[in-house]
């Protein structure tokens, strides 16, 4: 089996994952009119209805030319903005397949750009993710675009994560980004498997996670954060959030690998910071800050 950055995400922060248009659970049938454009507006639908404050927005591959978009327009939204393998053009050179071989064409991305030793399932739910001609169109649409002139007006930290195992994404060109962006720092990782480095063998970690988790806990606290207004630290922040999901301290003591002293120390912090006197009281701030 393989572990996926999804699923290492969602363990440790309040992940918020959507299908894109034409993809996944979201309705197939691209218009002839389709563009990258329409991605961008589909981030500011989610993020409307779903996250009320400040946030970390993260992308990987072509999807960053749209994270790049939203951050610029919305420079207020964003604690951060990290970009997996940008890519300027993640399906260049594979054209004929595409359009042609439609099953040697997922075989060899997924191959690539995935678990290069799962090619077949992986493409399989590649194909279940998305149809041929959905495909050809969100390649078209992001062809159309170019993140670099945009990247230089970002105003929210930025980090770059490139992977020495993903031929499709350049790591020349993760730099260039990097470079042009003016709050941004670069990582460059690799999984021992040959897998991504947001995918891995096994049980193992994606060596992705580590990197991104280095990075948000060396982020400087703002005001603007919801969080913030009481004074919480990031670490109390966590502790709300799994205490506000029913966790006993125990239970988040285990998930966050820190001692039950450390949490007990921490629920009260949070207790005095907020003016709760019990976790249902504690449980109602983090879903009025929308922490939750």
């Amino acid at each position: 089996m393989a572990a996926l950055y999804v699923e290492a995400l969602a363990s440790r922060f309040q992940l918020i994952h959507f299908d894109a248009r034409g993809q996944g659970l979201s309705t197939r049938g691209l218009p002839t009119n389709h563009s990258g454009q329409d991605y961008c507006l589909d981030i500011e639908a989610v993020v409307e209805r779903a996250a009320p404050g400040r946030f970390v927005l993260f992308a990987r591959n072509q999807f960053c030319q749209v994270a790049v978009k939203y951050a610029v327009r919305h420079p207020d939204r964003l604690e951060a903005l990290i970009l997996g393998n940008p890519a300027a053009d993640e399906y260049r050179g594979f054209d004929e397949l595409m359009t042609g071989r439609w099953d040697v064409y997922t075989e060899s991305i997924a191959r690539l750009t995935y678990l290069p030793s799962h090619p077949v399932s992986i493409a399989a739910d590649f194909r279940r993710a998305v149809n041929q001609d959905d495909h050809i169109a969100l390649v078209r649409a992001f062809r159309e675009m170019d993140m670099i002139e945009d990247v230089a007006k970002i105003s929210a930290p930025t980090q770059v994560i490139g992977s020495s195992t993903s031929p499709l994404s350049s790591r020349e060109f993760g730099a260039q980004v990097a470079a042009a962006a003016p709050h941004a720092q670069i990582v460059s990782v690799q999984d021992a498997s040959g897998s991504s480095a947001f995918f891995s063998q096994g049980a193992t970690l994606p060596p992705a996670i580590a990197a991104i988790e280095h990075f948000l806990e060396s982020l400087p606290e703002t005001s603007a954060s919801a969080a913030q207004v009481s004074g919480l630290s990031e670490r109390e922040v966590q502790v709300l959030r799994l205490l506000a999901g029913g966790k006993s301290n125990g239970e988040i003591a285990a998930e966050l690998v820190i001692s039950p002293n450390t949490v007990n120390r921490h629920v009260s912090n949070i207790y005095a910071k907020t003016g709760a006197s019990n976790r249902a009281e504690a449980t109602s701030f983090a879903h009025r800050q929308g922490l939750v």
